[in-house]
């Protein structure tokens, strides 16, 4: 029985994720059924004890102040406050808006780690404003989308931090390696964007010359964003340098998000109030995900299954780089349908054995791991980005529009996906510069 129960164990929970048991039921329930039928109840207390163990580590401490940084930071309108200031210098070109909401997405990318987040913001923000003067609506639609998305790659990336848990790799050296992958897909965004509305001068226009911002109001914008660059510098440089761990980091972005509201005048105490307990939720929400996942993870490890499918994989006769394009093809079609952090707790501990058997740089599989990730959550049909931007949609824009919107910034992803896979140094080259 012993041999077959992961492989049961795989199926049972797929059929429970496919009913729409939410995955932390779905994950700790399987895990608990297995753990009293292979061998017995008394042995639920081991298991949750090396659960509860792996939760109290230091640096899982990182994920709520992350979570409490991007909610102060939204909650205070700093968003509203990016756009404005991008606009200003990008929105006198055809697609200028479309621009904008790309750089604003990679700032809060930068400031808050979490997709739904920037993808919100931006959608009650920028997708009005577009949609006003006359934006096409695929091309508006999908510049949210594909910017928003850039929160599971630049760092201060939640999912990098669950990711770091799992594998045992460097949290900080994980963190600084999606800068560069991350600004790269940024660019390639922008530079479609300029491109394709030059070919076509009808699908983004350009404002008439009278709307578009004076020297003089360009310069009194960048005021905007001295606060969020210099918390950005905070966050990232204290990591970088080596002079805070990633956790001590966070706890400098949620002060520092905190001083940000004050200087703008903006964070009341009901404010700061709402934040902490959206913050509690949303972490609670997390928490039990990872929990129930490393639960799951322990008994499938426990039954053999970790050997077995990784055994599997391995014997594949596809060469090392027919195994890699499997092992993220797997994690593309189980994220249209699995929350992230259940895929990184179910797939990693599967697949970083392979990744050492065929010496691959495990810190570049992360990477190539969180690009995927990206491309999962904006594919259709089940991407989570996609429904979380049409409920904040208008009318006009629907679900079709959003789905076909995705295409051709899944494309520009899977190239860049490509291109680190064919040239590792793009995500490895400036982790290795840290001191730490």
């Amino acid at each position: 029985m012993i041999v077959i129960a992961p492989l049961i164990m795989l199926a049972a929970l797929l059929v429970l994720i496919g009913l729409g048991v939410p995955m932390a039921w779905a994950m700790g329930g399987v895990g608990s059924l297995f753990t009293i039928f292979l061998w017995g109840p008394d042995s639920l207390f081991g298991i949750v004890g090396r659960t509860m163990g792996w939760v109290g580590n230091f640096t899982i401490l990182a994920v709520p102040l992350f979570i409490l940084m991007s909610v102060i930071l939204e909650k205070v309108d700093l968003a509203e406050d990016l756009f404005d200031a991008v606009y200003k210098w990008a929105g006198g070109l055809r697609g200028g808006l479309a621009v904008a909401t790309i750089i604003v997405c990679t700032n809060l990318a930068a400031m808050t780690g979490i997709v739904a987040g920037a993808i919100v913001a931006m959608g009650v923000v920028a997708l009005p404003a577009m949609r006003k003067r006359q934006y096409d609506k695929q091309m508006s639609v999908g510049s949210i989308l594909a910017g928003g998305t850039l929160g599971i790659l630049i760092p201060p990336s939640i999912i990098i931090v669950t990711y770091a848990l799992f594998s045992g790799l460097s949290v900080g050296k994980l963190l600084i390696g999606g800068i560069i992958p991350g600004l790269l897909l940024s660019g390639m965004y922008i530079v479609y964007i300029i491109v394709r509305c030059f070919i076509q001068k009808d699908l983004c226009p350009a404002p008439p010359k009278e709307e578009r911002a004076s020297w003089g109001e360009k310069i009194t914008s960048l005021r905007n964003i001295i606060l969020p660059c210099l918390l950005i510098i905070a966050v990232l440089g204290a990591i970088f340098s080596g002079i805070a761990t990633p956790t001590e980091a966070a706890g400098v972005g949620a002060v520092g998000s905190i001083i940000c509201g004050l200087v703008l005048r903006r964070l009341t105490w009901k404010k700061l109030y709402e934040a902490c307990m959206s913050t509690m939720t949303l972490s609670t929400y997390i928490m039990w995900i990872i929990l129930s996942a490393t639960f799951f993870a322990q008994v499938f490890t426990a039954t053999g299954g970790i050997d077995l499918v990784s055994g599997i994989i391995t014997a594949l006769p596809f060469g090392k780089y027919g195994i890699l394009a499997i092992m993220l093809l797997i994690l593309l079609v189980l994220g249209m349908f699995i929350d992230s952090f259940g895929i990184i707790a179910i797939c990693v501990p599967i697949f970083m054995p392979i990744i050492t058997a065929f010496k691959f740089d495990p810190l570049w599989f992360g990477v190539l791991f969180n690009i995927t990730m990206q491309i999962a959550y904006i594919s259709p049909p089940f991407g989570y980005s996609l429904f979380a931007l049409k409920a904040v949609a208008p009318p006009d824009v629907t679900t079709k529009d959003v789905l076909m919107s995705a295409i051709p910034f899944i494309a520009i992803q899977l190239i860049c996906l490509l291109l680190i896979i064919f040239f590792p140094q793009i995500g490895i080259w400036l982790p290795n510069l840290m001191l730490k």
